[in-house]
């Protein structure tokens, strides 16, 4: 994780912030009233994003995109690939390309707390990755068992074919690709490439 190259430099001051939470990122975003839309490129992970005023949770990318200005600032929290599913309760391949609003997610009584309460802290305190990180610990990420996901990002990286990254596993191709989309939005073959 950790790209800085992740968000092109044009028309914005992007600045990454370590984060309290294990393998995630916070980033602020403010906009540049010259600059122009900027490319976000595909990294496998996922955000919790809190823009324009909506606390959104953008699905891995599978391309490049184009991210309009907005007149305020943004910030978000990026999750390595495979840990934000998990919370969630969503497969990743349903988020793939996408930003959704966390209010639409179906999330338990608890969540829909949490994401309320963030919702309300952001609107009154402005863009504050804090908040993100505070919504992120209650709804379990960090938590959360991410074992499988962790294991094949690594072998990914490390440019493992898929036979012997299912071996490795212990599962056929054909599960380990449904697995893969669930966990990361892709199969494996397309997360080495993202990676």
């Amino acid at each position: 994780m950790g790209n800085p190259g992740r968000v092109g430099e044009t028309g914005l001051v992007h600045r990454e912030i370590p984060s309290r939470i294990r393998a995630a990122v916070g980033w602020v975003n403010q906009p540049d009233p010259a600059g122009s839309p900027v490319t976000v490129l595909p990294d496998g992970c996922m955000d919790l994003m809190w823009i324009d005023g909506r606390l959104l949770v953008s699905g891995a990318d599978t391309t490049a995109r184009v991210a309009p200005r907005s007149p305020g600032a943004k910030v978000g929290l990026r999750l390595a690939p495979g840990h934000l599913p998990t919370v969630l309760g969503l497969p990743a391949d349903e988020l793939v390309d996408q930003q959704v609003l966390l209010t639409e997610v179906p999330l338990d009584e608890a969540g829909r707390r949490a994401v309320e309460h963030a919702q309300n802290a952001l609107t009154a305190a402005g863009p504050r990755v804090e908040v993100l990180e505070t919504l992120a610990e209650q709804l379990g990420i960090g938590a959360a068992t991410t074992g499988f996901a962790d294991a094949v990002a690594h072998r990914a990286l490390l440019g493992t074919d898929v036979r012997t990254m299912a071996d490795d596993l212990g599962l056929g191709t054909r599960q380990l690709h449904r697995r893969c989309l669930a966990a990361f939005g892709y199969g494996p073959k397309l997360l080495s490439r993202v990676l």
